[in-house]
């Protein structure tokens, strides 16, 4: 008797314990807030190729990013990494719940240039 009731009791707790599931559109939209707060602490001007740089982001069902960050410059690398992190575990989540599939393809850094002052994906 006391097995089923110790056996009840851990039951109850961890269904009671489960984070509540956030509605996929919901996560959509936080990804794309995330990146929108992204694009303002990122600039893609640039006098020269030297600058332009590209940080990956997404998490496809296979592994591996879903694309690249091209900037140049800025404000915050700790604060960049932040958002790119939330914006990984969102996405993660989204994957999960919608039980997208994937290509499983990976997809590679592209080139980059500076391009009429913007950092670009060289064509």
């Amino acid at each position: 008797m006391k097995n089923l009731v110790l056996l009840l009791f851990v039951g109850v707790t961890i269904f009671s314990c489960e984070d509540e599931q956030t509605n996929p559109d919901d996560l959509q939209s936080q990804m794309t807030a995330i990146e929108e707060q992204i694009n303002s602490i990122t600039s893609k001007e640039c006098a020269s190729d030297a600058v332009c740089t590209l940080t990956p982001i997404g998490v496809k069902p296979c592994g591996g990013p879903t694309h690249y960050i091209i900037y140049a410059t800025v404000a915050s690398e700790g604060r960049l990494m932040t958002l790119v992190s939330q914006y990984n575990e969102l996405n993660e989540a989204y994957n999960e719940q919608t039980g997208i599939g994937s290509d499983c393809a990976i997809v590679s850094p592209p080139e980059l240039e500076c391009t009429s002052g913007m950092c670009v994906e060289k064509e």
